[in-house]
Formats: structure tokens, C-alpha cells, sequence
């Protein structure tokens, strides 16, 4: 089964990343943010504190580079293809375009 994501609003990239780690991630992300106030940032050395654990959730896999990590250790271990990541219209959004069908 591949994934099939397409993203649909004019902000793709929180669209992915929403996307990502509700649907490929969401264990490992889960594990590493406070699942009730504060919600405070677990990057050392990070002061921000999220208004909820989305906000937070967005600012940690983002700003921290997270999600980028995670996708190039998927990478790295062959369970992916690489290619053209597209929007619902067809444009191009980023460079890869991820076979998720191993995490699913």
C-alpha cells in the first residue's frame, strides 16, 4: 500500500507535516512531547512553550528539524523511493516523494 498523500491547502508544508507525523511518525513524536500542560519544548537548551500539544507538536518536528530527521533515517535505509513530491494540482512541493508503504 502506498500512501497517497496529496496535499490540498494553500499551506503544504503544514499540510506534510501534519500529515507525517499523524500518519508515519506519530509513535515517536508522541513519545517525545508532554502530553499536558506545560507543554514545553524537550530540545535542550528550547524555552517555547506551546498553547497545545499541535502548536507544540508543529514548533519541535519543524524548528528542530525532526521531521527532516526521521525522513532521512527512513532514507538512508532504503525503505523509501525518491522522486517528485506534488501537490494535489500537480505542483511540485519538495524534492522527494516518499513510499511509505513499509511505515504503514
Amino acid at each position: 500500500m502506498v500512501c497517497g498523500f496529496r496535499a490540498t491547502t494553500k499551506n503544504k508544508y503544514r499540510e506534510l507535516q501534519d500529515h507525517l507525523v499523524r500518519q508515519h511518525f506519530q509513535d515517536r513524536i508522541k513519545s517525545a512531547l508532554p502530553t499536558r500542560r506545560p507543554f514545553m519544548c524537550p530540545d535542550d537548551g528550547c524555552k517555547v512553550e506551546g498553547k497545545d500539544w499541535q502548536a507544540l507538536m508543529r514548533h519541535y518536528t519543524g524548528k528542530h528539524g525532526i521531521l527532516e530527521g526521521y525522513l532521512k533515517e527512513v532514507i538512508a535505509s532504503g525503505q523509501v523511493a525518491r522522486g517528485m513530491l506534488r501537490n494535489g494540482n500537480g505542483e511540485k512541493m519538495r524534492t522527494y516523494m516518499f513510499d511509505f508503504s513499509c511505515l504503514i
